[in-house]
């Protein structure tokens, strides 16, 4: 199963992302290639993320083995972004848990809402079985769809669960998102029972560039 990376990105220079086709275009996917790595997505701030600030989220198919070292694809899509003026704010790595099933690039519109959990590690595994539950009516009942429920995996030897979990969900609209606010019976007690294990939760909400 592929490791997520999610690159936390910023243009220093400018107050938007005016840079970014360029990157996006040009050096980015060589980059990736050579890293034996694939783009899943580039998500822009709509609100929790500056203007000039930006979520790359790649997947390689192969976890990074080498927990004591620089990891090689942060530090090549580092070159990459200084070339553009980028700067890389923060990397987390990621390892699937229910979702994502699907691993290629996301091309869909809409809203896509980060939300970060802090957790115990002892608890990813009940939640995401929570999570995978609630979803079976929520996914019916809304336009909305789950990318993908990671879990932040440590940069220590150990290589575990570092007690971050990450939710991507992409939702048509904002108003699709305020409706599932009020999701079926089922659901809400699978997400009630989530949030007792949930130390915090900090929403991030984007659009796909």
């Amino acid at each position: 199963m592929p490791e997520y990376l999610l690159c936390h990105l910023k243009d220093p220079d400018y107050p938007d992302l005016r840079r970014l086709t360029a990157l996006r275009e040009h050096d980015l996917p060589s980059t990736l290639a050579n890293a034996n790595a694939g783009l899943y997505g580039i998500f822009g701030a709509l609100f929790g993320l500056a203007t000039n600030e930006c979520y790359l989220l790649v997947t390689r198919m192969q976890a990074y083995a080498d927990n004591n070292a620089n990891d090689p694809v942060a530090a090549s899509i580092k070159v990459c972004l200084a070339k553009h003026g980028f700067t890389l704010l923060e990397s987390y790595r990621l390892a699937p848990t229910v979702r994502p099933i699907d691993h290629s690039q996301r091309f869909t519109e809409g809203l896509y809402v980060f939300r970060w959990f802090k957790v115990s590690p002892s608890d990813v595994a009940e939640i995401a079985e929570l999570s995978a539950n609630a979803w079976v009516t929520f996914e019916r009942d809304f336009a909305t769809e789950i990318q993908g429920l990671f879990a932040g995996v440590s940069n220590k030897a150990s290589g575990q669960n570092d007690g971050n979990m990450l939710l991507l969900t992409r939702y048509e609209d904002f108003s699709v998102w305020e409706d599932s606010r009020k999701s079926a019976p089922e659901a809400r007690d699978n997400f009630r029972r989530r949030h007792a294990l949930t130390r915090s939760a900090l929403p991030v909400a984007t659009r796909l560039i």
